[in-house]
Formats: structure tokens, sequence, C-alpha cells
């Protein structure tokens, strides 16, 4: 049985014909050739502004969720798709990923203060899980327990991504801490001595904030000599070197 991980928000663009028409008269080319001019012109950057926004949001909802390691029959993914209109009610799967549409003009989101920016995308997950959870008969409790977690954190996606790391002379540890912002995710190397006192903080990496990015720098963590301690990615091919 598949453990249920990850949660996507998606924001479908649906162009006017009349404006479609206009395309196709002004530059002599084909019904297709008119969608993808649209959507360049007026959807691309706005929805990539979206999922920029929104995905700090979701990703704190599924490290939250991930802890309950939820199983189901056939789901590892849900991908919620919001429109202005409805087009199709069914909850499809495909390779296990869920599928879902509810009725939302992204643009709208562009409207509302930055708190409820964070609440609205918030709303809309819950919105789409309750009508997967209805009709799946799934135990409601793990996805409302990460809903009202979220809400408990005030929406700050924030940890340390490792264990404290002590050196060699058992003196200090270093721990990696995240920031997973509307905007942008900040890695940070913080220091500690033995009471646990802060002594040094050092910002070593500021990111697209979206886990595809950030997690393949989030590899290996660690003390080169008694007072010199490196954070290197995945690969250990690059490497961020914080001093006490």
């Amino acid at each position: 049985m598949p453990i249920l991980r990850d949660f996507r928000l998606h924001p479908e663009h649906t162009p006017e014909e009349a404006v479609l028409q206009k395309i196709m008269t002004e530059n002599k080319c084909s019904y297709i050739e008119a969608c993808q001019i649209e959507y360049k012109e007026n959807a691309w950057d706005i929805l990539a502004l979206f999922n920029k926004q929104s995905r700090y949001i979701v990703a704190l909802y599924c490290r939250f969720f991930e802890k309950e390691k939820y199983k189901t029959e056939d789901c590892k993914m849900i991908v919620i798709h919001f429109l202005k209109q409805i087009t199709d009610t069914r909850i499809l799967n495909c390779d296990g990923i869920y599928e879902i549409q509810i009725q939302y003009d992204y643009n709208d989101f562009f409207k509302l203060a930055e708190d409820d920016k964070k609440r609205k995308i918030l709303d809309l997950l819950k919105e789409g899980l309750d009508k997967i959870i209805e009709e799946k008969q799934w135990d409601k409790k793990p996805f409302d327990e990460a809903y009202k977690k979220v809400i408990e954190v005030d929406y700050v996606n924030e940890w340390y991504c490792k264990k404290a790391l002590r050196n060699p002379t058992k003196e200090y540890k270093a721990a990696v801490f995240c920031e997973h912002k509307k905007d942008v995710c900040d890695i940070t190397i913080i220091i500690m001595n033995k009471k646990g006192d802060e002594i040094r903080r050092k910002k070593v990496l500021s990111l697209l904030p979206h886990e595809l990015v950030y997690e393949s720098y989030l590899g290996k963590l660690k003390w080169i000599s008694d007072d010199t301690v490196v954070l290197m990615n995945r690969f250990e091919n690059e490497q961020w070197e914080v001093k006490i």
C-alpha cells in the first residue's frame, strides 16, 4: 500500500474564445498556436507567481502530514486543480496520483492581504482534500491534524533539517536551519556551545522556495576542523563554510 506524501495546488487558465480568435487573425496562426501565445502573454508569469507564493504553505502541510505515514490503496499524491468553472467532477487516478477540480478564480488570490493569502491557500487545499476524503471514506483525523498544526505555528514554515552535530573537541555543535518563505528559502548554519547557547549564525544560501530546488542543497553537515563546519550539497561537489 502506498504512503500518501505530497499535495499540489494547480491553478488552471482558461482563455476566452474571442481573445483566441483575435490572436489567430492577427498572427495568422492555428488555434493551438493562439492558445500558446495567449498563455505566455496572460498566464505564464502570474501562474508561476502563484505557485511560488503558495508552495511554502502546502509544503508546511505536507511536512506535518508526512509524520502520519498515511497508507492508501492506490494514492501517493493529490493534485488539486482550481478553475473558474468546474469541467469534471470526478476524482481521477493516474498512476497513483489523484486529481480533482474545485472552483476558484486564482486572480482573486492576488487581491488578498498577505495573511489572507496564507489562509486561502490552506483552505483551498482543505476543500479539495475534504471531497476526496468523503468519497474514498478515508480517516479524516490525520488530515485535520495537519491542518490545525499549520494554524498553530501561524503558517511559519521553518525547521532544523538535521540533528545537531558536535565538533571534534565536543565543545560546540552545529545545526542547519531552514526557513521556507513566500518568495525565498533561506538556509542558515547555527553554531552553539555546550549549553546550547547560540554563538554564531550565518545564512549560507537563499534559494527558490520549492523543495525540488532547495532539497538538493541539504546534503552532509561536516566539521572539517575544530572550529569550521561545512554544509555540502547532496552531490558533495559544493560546500558552504562557517567558522566559529
